[in-house]
């Protein structure tokens, strides 16, 4: 078996004939970045092309761009479409659907934000009220500190808070229309 390839973050890790070195390069760590956040890698590659591109694609043609499959964009795609990052527009022809970027930025990420990580710090704040639940004879049994427990509570009341602050901040970022759609 050959020896594995070292994957290098500085060069293009794809091969394609339709992205300049220089795209496919900030492509591919739109992969990364992405990807580090919880989403996969090719759901970042797909929202670069798309956001760099001047003008809506279809599946297809984000497929062959990024030199990948349809079928990988489009499952791909259906997660940025239901945290709104993707929109679809009506083709020319009146059936390919088209993806465009939601260039609201701050809509995008505060809608992302809100869907998963408020959610999962809402999740840490019930569990972490279970054990708030019990007595101090059962914190005790189980060796728990109860000066740690609100410890913990404030940091998560503070996360909420940062966190409900950061999506208040986000929906007034707004990109300029005159830097939209390759303007």
């Amino acid at each position: 078996m050959p020896p594995k390839k070292t994957r290098l973050p500085t060069k293009p890790t794809k091969p394609t004939s339709k992205l300049p070195p220089p795209m496919r390069a900030f492509v591919d760590e739109a992969g990364r970045f992405i990807e580090h956040w919880g989403f996969k890698r090719i759901q970042g590659e797909i929202w670069a092309v798309t956001y760099l591109t001047g003008h809506p694609l279809t599946a297809s043609e984000i497929a062959a761009q990024l030199k990948v499959s349809k079928a990988l964009v489009s499952l791909a795609m259906r997660e940025l479409l239901e945290y709104r990052v993707l929109l679809t527009v009506e083709g020319d022809d009146g059936r390919a659907q088209r993806l465009v970027p939601n260039e609201d930025l701050g809509e995008a990420i505060a809608g992302v934000l809100k869907r998963r990580e408020t959610k999962l710090l809402q999740r840490t704040t019930e569990a972490l009220e279970g054990i708030e639940a019990l007595s101090a004879a059962e914190l005790k049994k189980f060796d728990v500190s109860p000066g740690r427990v609100a410890s913990i509570r404030e940091f998560t009341l503070a996360a909420q808070q940062t966190l409900s602050a950061l999506v208040a901040s986000l929906t007034f970022f707004t990109v300029p229309k005159d830097k939209r759609g390759g303007e």
